[in-house]
């Protein structure tokens, strides 16, 4: 039980602390946050959740930033996929179903791009006392390049597709579908473009002999998107095969308009986050998703000759 005695001293040796950390100078000693920066994200767990698809998979993203543009790249794919997993003891259709994938290729132009500065703790000790610990840090405004550019490029993903249980689909020809007969596959080539918000950080700062490295990274984007091209292919029963292209009556019904909110981030160069929400362009009515990636990044200095 901690008596009035206790809790002063940890007040005073808290009060201490803060007005010695607050005391602390630190200064510069690399700073590469401007600099041509290539980062590489090893994707270990990928989790999507929706009406596209619902799975775990893995994948790999890499971007890169230049002067006033900057190039994205990723690609994912699951070893396990909800959705096909499901269908296979039911689906009629003699269509091979394949696993959930997706690839982006694409780029920014910088409409803002400055060096400024952000806010981040130094740890520096840590002390134990009688009920709990207290960890010392020194608050330090870490150089960093902000960016606010146009965000645009292309998108493909795949993923199986079946009718609803209260919408039996019918093929070009007339013939009515059920849901057992409809397991097939969706392709969907969609554009984005839209605004990315991006703070870049990769700095070394020193204070009293101790070093720290910051690369810290965030990219937040919201986009718009359009699907010129969908194609959901043919299904196989027998010796059949039926058109299911079209909207309504006359197969599934597509959607080719969706939008997205997106972000990444390295937490101080030890795990990467990627996070969106939104809907795909697809089929209509189901393309809310919300996914999320897991990984280890990499951030390498570009020295331009």
């Amino acid at each position: 039980m901690l008596n009035f005695k206790t809790i002063f001293a940890v007040i005073v040796i808290v009060a201490s602390h803060v007005v010695k950390a607050q005391s602390v100078t630190y200064s510069v000693k690399e700073d590469d946050s401007k600099s041509p920066n290539l980062m590489i994200n090893a994707s270990l767990v990928d989790f999507n959740m929706g009406m596209p698809t619902l799975s775990l998979g893995c994948g790999a993203d890499a971007d890169l930033y230049m002067g006033r543009f900057s190039f994205e790249g990723n690609f994912h794919v699951t070893y396990w996929d909800g959705k096909k997993s499901i269908m296979k003891g039911t689906n009629e259709s003699l269509n091979k179903l394949k696993n959930y994938s997706s690839f982006r290729l694409g780029g920014r132009f910088h409409l803002m791009d400055k060096a400024g500065t952000h806010k981040m703790k130094a740890n520096v000790s840590t002390e134990y006392i009688t009920g709990g610990t207290i960890t010392h840090y020194i608050p330090m405004k870490v150089p960093c390049r902000s960016i606010i550019a146009l965000h645009f490029g292309l998108e493909h993903y795949n993923t199986v597709v079946k009718s609803k249980r209260d919408a039996i689909i019918t093929a070009k020809d007339g013939t009515k579908l059920s849901e057992w007969q409809s397991g097939t596959n969706l392709k969907v080539t969609m554009l984005y473009g839209g605004f990315s918000f991006v703070k870049i950080m990769k700095t070394k700062m020193t204070s009293g002999g101790d070093t720290w490295n910051f690369n810290w990274y965030r990219h937040i984007y919201i986009d718009a998107l359009f699907a010129p091209l969908m194609n959901v292919q043919n299904i196989m029963t027998g010796t059949q095969s039926y058109v299911v292209q079209g909207t309504g009556t006359t197969g599934f019904e597509k959607s080719a308009i969706g939008a997205r909110f997106g972000m990444n981030m390295v937490s101080k160069g030890k795990m990467s986050v990627r996070y969106e929400i939104g809907i795909l362009p697809g089929l209509a009515g189901r393309g809310f998703f919300t996914q999320a990636s897991f990984g280890i990044p990499i951030v390498k200095h570009i020295k331009l000759k």
